[in-house]
Order: C-alpha cells, then sequence, then structure tokens
C-alpha cells in the first residue's frame, strides 16, 4: 500500500513538472511570437487621459493654386462682368474707333490717330493724350464722335478706302503719266525715221513736223508738250540727233541679230565723196536665211 502510493505520488510529481515545463514554453513561445496581442483592460474607470488620441494635423494647401491678385487684363476685353471694370467690352463694339492699351489704362481714337487729319493734332485726348477719365465715359465718347475733327478724319478715312491710299494714287499716276510719256516719245521717233527715210534734213524740219501732227489731231502729243512745256526741248536741234543716233542703234542691232542667224553672207562696200567734200562710205550686206 505504502509502495503502491509513492508509485502514485511520484507519477503525479512528473506529470506536474511537465505540466509546468509545458507552460513555461508556451509563455516563452507567446512571448516570442508576432501573433501576440495585448489584452486590452475592460476597465470602464479609465480616464481619456491614459489613452491620449494625437490631434488630427490640419490639411496641406498648396499655395501654388491661387492665382495672383495682381494679374493684368485688359479691361476692355474682359469675358467676365465685374462691378469695378472701367473700360467695358461693349464700348468697343458700339463705337468701332475706340482702341484701348490695357499697359497704359488708355483709350485712343484710331481713326484720328492713323488719318491725314492726324497732321493737325494738338495734343488733346485720344489723339497723343490716352483717355482715362471714366466717369461718364459714354456721353464723352458720344461727344468726340461729333466733333469736327473726328467727322472729317472720318471722311477722309471713307475717301481712302475708296480710293486707295496716298502711296496707292501716286502709283496710279506715276502709271498713268509714264504710258503718256511712252506713246510721247514713240510719236518723235516717228516724226525722225520720216525724215530720215525721205532724207529731208532733220534739224530744221523735225520742230514743223512735230506741230503738224498736234494740229493734224495729236492730242497725246499736244498734252505732252503742254504739261513739259518748251524748256524740255524736245523738239531742239540737240533732241533731233539723239532721235537719229537712237534710230541708227536700233536699225544696227537688227541687222546683226539677222546676219547672226544666216547661214551665209556676203558684203559690198563703196566710198565716195559728198558735195561738201566729205568722204562717205557705203557698206551693203546681204545674207541667205535658211529656215528649217
Amino acid at each position: 500500500m505504502c509502495a503502491h502510493n509513492t508509485q502514485g505520488l511520484h507519477t503525479q510529481g512528473n506529470l506536474m513538472l511537465a505540466t509546468k515545463q509545458h507552460a513555461e514554453k508556451t509563455i516563452q513561445f507567446l512571448a516570442t511570437s508576432n501573433h501576440f496581442l495585448p489584452v486590452v483592460p475592460d476597465d470602464s474607470s479609465s480616464s481619456e487621459e491614459e489613452l491620449e488620441i494625437p490631434p488630427a494635423k490640419k490639411p496641406c494647401v498648396s499655395k501654388t493654386t491661387s492665382l495672383p491678385s495682381n494679374s493684368k487684363q485688359s479691361k476692355c476685353r474682359s469675358t467676365k462682368a465685374s462691378s469695378n471694370r472701367k473700360c467695358q467690352n461693349k464700348w468697343e463694339k458700339e463705337s468701332t474707333w475706340l482702341e484701348y492699351n490695357a499697359d497704359i489704362d488708355g483709350a485712343f481714337c484710331k481713326i484720328c490717330r492713323t488719318s491725314e487729319r492726324s497732321l493737325e493734332r494738338t495734343g488733346g485726348v485720344w489723339t497723343t493724350t490716352p483717355f482715362r477719365n471714366w466717369k461718364k465715359a459714354v456721353e464723352k465718347m458720344k461727344a468726340h464722335s461729333q466733333t469736327n475733327t473726328h467727322i472729317k478724319a472720318y471722311q477722309g478715312t471713307l475717301s481712302t478706302q475708296h480710293s486707295g491710299s496716298v502711296v496707292q494714287q501716286l502709283q496710279n499716276v506715276a502709271e498713268q503719266d509714264r504710258r503718256i510719256n511712252q506713246v510721247a516719245v514713240k510719236s518723235f521717233f516717228r516724226c525722225a525715221h520720216f525724215l530720215a527715210r525721205h532724207r529731208i534734213p532733220n534739224t530744221t524740219n523735225f520742230d514743223g513736223l512735230v506741230d503738224l501732227v498736234v494740229s493734224c489731231g495729236g492730242e497725246h502729243l499736244r498734252n505732252f508738250l503742254d504739261q513739259t512745256g518748251r524748256n524740255a526741248v524736245y523738239t531742239s536741234h540737240v533732241a533731233v540727233v539723239e532721235f537719229m543716233e537712237s534710230l541708227g542703234r536700233w536699225v544696227e542691232e537688227s541687222i546683226l541679230k539677222r546676219l547672226n542667224k544666216a547661214q551665209y553672207f556676203s558684203f559690198m562696200a563703196d566710198e565716195c565723196t559728198d558735195i561738201a567734200t566729205i568722204d562717205e562710205m557705203a557698206v551693203f550686206v546681204v545674207g541667205k536665211m535658211v529656215y528649217q
């Protein structure tokens, strides 16, 4: 009986020792394991000081999203209505002559500035000095549009649109004068060629022949002589000699062109003394033209 009890106690002691060792290993495993979860005590009497909650941070606002307050826009071309706007967009639609400059915050009259009336500027507003007094601006714009300076400038602009600019008008007049001069110069050459072809003394008969052409209906030649005047000496002896020399060069160049195109040519020269005892030589050239 004692032996049996002693064996039972020994077995019970071994079981308790094994249980203790198993408990220590379990605690050690839970302490080193990542799955260990702390136990929050269920104490309703715990104060809020023990569970401190960090204050929430303020939301971060980007400073670059806001537009600068000094952004510059053309007030007359602003699409948004504003109560403190000085120059309004509808003014430019109602007054087409209005020209607003946002850099200087002022308006000009583009008709008075660009028209020929701008030469009579007195340095007033709307021309050289910008208009900036926006109080009762509509009445002031209407008053400017009714001034004599603005009306004359507007009429000059309409005239320029119909007849072209001053430069264009001068070019048209110059082209018309050039054509008239060409017709008159051709008439002078025809008179000189007539005298030379009929072997008529040219220096003494050229002026009379020109007057005959004018009296027979040469209006273009009459207008040319009236505009230039006799001091232009288009009918003087010097002018006749220049006409003859020009005709001689033209005849010579035309003959040379024909000879250069000929397959072969021949020439004959003869010399004689004229009535003034001056030796004169005449050269005759005959060429054969070959056409394919």
